[in-house]
């Protein structure tokens, strides 16, 4: 395989370093870079503007299949426009479980994910891309940290250190988003069998790069993957 068709799953609980880390990757390897959550934000983002029941699956549905996502040089474009700070608001993470846990929402993304990453070396992040997007990926990775760590950059990358906001406020966030998307029964965060776990406690982001990169390598013949820095 020519690292212009590698295809790298990302996967991980909320809070792990998966999009960070999954950037990073991307940019050493000369890959395209797709965090896939952003997508079911934009989807979540919509809806709360215009009012949308979240509860109603086939009307977030029909939302998700009118938003045209593409890749551009280092961001996903929405309807033409880069995926902005407003998709990490503290109110689309509250509510992004509950939409992407509707089963047609999933079939559309799923679908769109699939398109952007046909033919291309890409490293794609999210909560099923190793199980469901990109099953026959031969590099899955499984980022993963303590509840501690993951609320603390919770905290300061989403929140910014809100006054009020406490790390055990946000863990338990990510312990009902964890669960939600768990217990879903289309596409269920789950480890594939086949991912290297990668724990990022106590890691710097390069640390952690390094580490996946080491990982993508194991998996890929060694002259197919050169660190593109």
């Amino acid at each position: 395989m020519s690292v212009s068709r590698l295809q790298v799953a990302i996967d991980g609980p909320a809070g792990s370093g998966k999009s960070t880390v999954g950037a990073r990757l991307a940019e050493r390897l000369g890959c395209r870079f797709l965090d896939t959550g952003l997508m079911y934000r934009a989807v979540t983002s919509c809806a709360l503007h215009r009012g949308i029941e979240l509860e109603r699956g086939q009307v977030l549905a029909d939302l998700a299949s009118k938003l045209h996502f593409e890749l551009g040089s280092d961001v996903l474009l929405v309807n033409g426009r880069p995926a902005g700070a407003e998709l990490r608001s503290p109110q689309v993470d509250a509510n992004v479980s509950i939409v992407s846990a509707h089963p047609r929402v999933r079939e559309i993304m799923v679908s769109r994910q699939r398109q952007l990453a046909e033919d291309d070396c890409i490293v794609m992040v999210g909560r099923d891309i190793g199980t469901t997007v990109l099953p026959s990926a031969p590099a899955k990775l499984w980022l993963t940290a303590s509840p501690a760590t993951r609320a603390k950059r919770r905290l300061t990358d989403v929140f910014g250190g809100q006054p009020g906001r406490t790390t055990g406020d946000i863990a338990s966030t990510l312990n009902r988003r964890d669960h939600l998307d768990a217990a879903r029964p289309t596409s269920p965060l789950r480890r594939a069998t086949d991912a290297i776990v990668i724990e990022t406690d106590g890691k710097s982001v390069e640390e952690t790069v390094r580490e996946a990169l080491a990982a993508v390598r194991s998996r890929i013949h060694p002259t197919s993957v050169s660190d593109a820095t």
